[in-house]
């Protein structure tokens, strides 16, 4: 095993799915891809709202802090090659697509995904990378 990727949104799913794919990383000697999908906005209708610019601009921001305290947490557990990646896009998508890219041994993801009608319309994201990722999925709850 080589390299693990770990898609990370700031949740705790997200945060034990980092340590589980540390620890692997540890003792495979693999490199951990640590990556934030920024989702688009939605089209707001609202006249006076944000502009679509505006908000997006925010959200990439906040993927940049999210990669960069899981970068964090990754280095503390003693992971010695660590990459960070923020790309802008659907997240299910982007995963798999970056996984497939990057011949990406393990994607490690936590389980939370989106909830009620959401989840029935659109298949929550853990779900959607592990029946359509090129290589094996290990969902952390």
């Amino acid at each position: 095993m080589n390299k693990i990727l770990v898609p990370t949104d700031g949740s705790d799913h997200a945060r034990r799915a980092i340590a589980c794919a540390c620890d692997l990383a540890s003792r495979y000697g693999a490199t951990v891809c640590l990556l934030h999908v920024v989702s688009p906005p939605p089209v707001l209708f609202h006249e006076g709202a944000f502009a679509i610019p505006d908000v997006q601009n925010a959200l990439e921001e906040d993927g940049k802090k999210i990669a960069e305290e899981a970068e964090r947490e990754a280095k503390r557990s003693g992971v010695k090659d660590v990459k960070t990646i923020v790309i802008y896009g659907n997240p299910a998508s982007e995963i798999i697509r970056f996984a497939g890219d990057e011949a990406v041994d393990m994607i490690v993801m936590g389980s939370r995904g989106l909830t009620g009608v959401k989840e029935f319309v659109l298949g929550s994201v853990s779900h959607r990378v592990s029946h359509l990722a090129p290589c094996t999925v290990t969902i952390v709850k």
